[in-house]
């Protein structure tokens, strides 16, 4: 499961009762059950959207290798 493919999912579940209980007139867990459709549609009517991070190294020789990817993560060095 994952947030933009299941209803079911977890993360999205809690995250559209806890938006519901802080936004007026939210009713987004309402929507996700008639469909995942129409919860999607709800939450990016709303100016939503859901982005996570993951923890991931390339493995690539043209990826730049571990100095590149430290300055890309945490900036430029002094």
């Amino acid at each position: 499961m994952h947030f933009y493919s299941s209803t079911r999912d977890p993360l999205r579940t809690s995250l559209f009762q806890m938006l519901d209980s802080l936004l007026d007139d939210s009713d987004l867990r309402q929507k996700d059950k008639t469909g995942k459709s129409a919860g999607d549609a709800a939450f990016h009517e709303r100016g939503l959207f859901f982005v996570h991070a993951a923890k991931i190294k390339p493995f690539r020789p043209t990826s730049g290798g571990n100095a590149f990817l430290r300055e890309a993560a945490f900036g430029p060095g002094d």
